[in-house]
């Protein structure tokens, strides 16, 4: 889904679940699939991103910092959104450079999370 967003437009289908992905906040995460925000789940933002790719993004950074707590709940919420049908096949958009396929984004997490401990 490509919404074609302008750089100075805050509202956008998926904002919230885009928000709810930078913090990795879950419990938002999942209230907001409850509703009608699980339209959205794989709507863009004005950066070609995903959730699920801001999510990865969010969760790649809190794996430099060896910050296990984040690591758990960057885990968490992607599987929420997996779960919840957000499509793993969908590359970001050319703003960013994150061309890698996000099942090996989460590997790289997964494998992050076993060395940290």
């Amino acid at each position: 889904m490509n919404n074609n967003n302008d750089d100075d437009d805050d509202n956008y289908p998926g904002k919230l679940l885009h928000q709810a992905a930078l913090y990795l906040n879950v419990d938002l995460l999942k209230d907001l699939l409850t509703g009608d925000e699980i339209n959205n789940i794989d709507a863009t933002d004005r950066f070609g991103c995903t959730p699920l790719h801001t999510a990865c993004i969010s969760a790649s950074q809190a794996t430099l910092q060896n910050d296990t707590k984040v690591l758990d709940s960057s885990l968490e919420f992607i599987m929420v959104l997996i779960d919840h049908g957000a499509d793993l096949n969908i590359q970001s958009g050319e703003r960013y450079d994150y061309k890698v396929r996000i099942r090996l984004i989460i590997f790289i997490i997964i494998e992050a999370r076993f060395v940290i401990e």
